[in-house]
C-alpha cells in the first residue's frame, strides 16, 4: 500500500499491485496515477470509500480506458466518456462512525469497508491488468 495524501478528512492511496501495472500519469491530480482509492470523513458521522478514475494526460486515452471498463462489466455514464470528463467514481460505499476521535472505531471501519470491497477491487484489478496503458 502506498499513501499519497492524508489529512484529518481524507486518505488517498493505491495498493502496490495496482502501481506495478500502471505507469505514472502526472495529470495534475492528487496522485500521479490515473485512478485512486480513497477514504473520506463526511458530514453526519459518515465515512466513505471510493475507487475513482481521474484525469489522464491524454484525454483520448481516458475515453479508451473507460470503454475498456465497460467491456469489463462496468456501467459508465456517457458523460464520463466525454473528452471533458476528468473524474469518475466507479465504486462508493458509506458507513456510520459514532466517534471519529476513536481511532479503533475508525480503523475498524476502514478495514471492514476495504474487506467488503475486495470483490470489486479484484474485478477492477483484472480490468486494469487487461488494459494497455502505453
Amino acid at each position: 500500500l502506498r499513501v499519497f495524501f492524508i489529512n484529518n478528512n481524507k486518505l488517498w492511496f493505491l495498493p502496490k499491485t495496482f502501481i506495478e501495472k500502471v505507469p505514472e500519469n502526472n495529470a495534475g491530480w492528487v496522485i500521479p496515477y490515473p485512478f485512486a482509492f480513497w477514504f473520506r470523513r463526511r458530514k453526519n458521522n459518515k465515512l466513505s470509500f471510493h475507487i475513482e478514475i481521474g484525469p489522464f494526460v491524454n484525454p483520448d486515452k481516458r475515453i479508451d480506458f473507460m470503454n475498456h471498463l465497460i467491456s469489463s462489466g462496468y456501467e459508465i455514464k456517457e458523460t464520463s466518456r466525454s473528452i471533458n470528463s476528468r473524474y469518475t467514481k466507479i465504486y462508493t460505499t458509506y458507513c456510520d462512525i459514532s466517534d471519529f476521535d476513536d481511532n479503533n472505531e475508525v480503523l475498524g471501519a476502514i478495514t471492514d469497508m476495504y474487506s467488503k470491497a475486495k470483490d470489486e477491487i479484484n474485478k477492477y484489478y483484472e480490468a486494469v491488468s487487461g488494459y494497455n496503458f502505453s
